[in-house]
């Protein structure tokens, strides 16, 4: 079933979406696909983050502050996870003075959440480490096909 979904070198993206939409069960078999991939996915990120002592979801958060600030509740989307349970990861990261927690300056009600200088150092060291998990990640990929994954997901995360 995964093999359908996958698409595989030398098969356009296009002919991998079109034997999808033939398929029955669409549905059902895209369900069976994302799992494992969320599975390998964060087998990756954690074997990149394992030797920092970072969870998966602390090391999105870090790499989402490494390009600026953010509200928790973009901390928690960034981290796939609702407020509360952002509020608490950001209360994690806060106590291994990774990040900082301050009042936005033009509207007080507002936390943002920045990093630390040891949180910037951590995420600048998780990133090579990062990146060469994440590549073998999407290694049967073609690169346009990547492109193509990451606009597919970004589309799906804005949805």
């Amino acid at each position: 079933m995964t093999n359908m979904i996958q698409s595989r070198r030398g098969e356009s993206a296009q002919d991998a979406a079109n034997s999808l939409s033939d398929s029955p069960n669409v549905q059902l078999q895209l369900v069976s696909s994302l799992f494992p991939c969320q599975s390998h996915l964060t087998d990756r990120i954690e074997a990149a983050s394992k030797e920092f002592g970072l969870l998966p979801a602390e090391v999105a958060v870090l790499l989402l502050l490494s390009v600026g600030r953010s509200t928790v509740s973009g901390v928690g989307k960034a981290a796939g996870i609702r407020q509360n349970g952002a509020s608490i990861l950001v209360d994690r990261l806060v106590y291994r003075h990774l990040v900082k927690r301050r009042r936005k300056a033009s509207d007080r009600r507002v936390v943002e959440v920045e990093l630390t200088a040891s949180g910037r150092s951590l995420a600048d060291s998780l990133s090579p480490d990062l990146e060469e998990q994440v590549g073998l990640f999407l290694s049967p990929l073609l690169s346009a096909e990547q492109k193509q994954f990451l606009s597919f997901m970004r589309r799906l995360a804005a949805a």
